[in-house]
């Protein structure tokens, strides 16, 4: 399956994973999904920016802010992990 494909139905996928979940008030599924979109954003921006610079650094502290920001939220909001389970 070529690579554009597959990440079409990984887009696919999670919209309408998060639909349903949303639709239907399935908070785990919704929760599930949400994180895994956010892994693939994290995913293709690794892959853009390699594409775009070499300038590791920056990526990195892109990175690490942006789990900073995620971990802080969390804090805030047990109930989005605890909904997982």
């Amino acid at each position: 399956m070529p690579y554009i494909a597959r990440n079409t139905l990984a887009i696919i996928s999670l919209v309408l994973g998060l639909f349903i979940g949303q639709v239907y008030v399935l908070n785990g599924l919704y929760n599930t999904c949400l994180t895994y979109s956010v892994l693939w954003l994290i995913e293709k921006y690794a892959e853009m920016f390699s594409k775009v610079s070499d300038n590791l650094f920056v990526f990195a502290f892109t990175i690490f802010g942006l789990m900073y920001w995620i971990a802080l939220t969390l804090n805030q909001h047990p109930e989005f992990v605890v909904s997982m389970f």
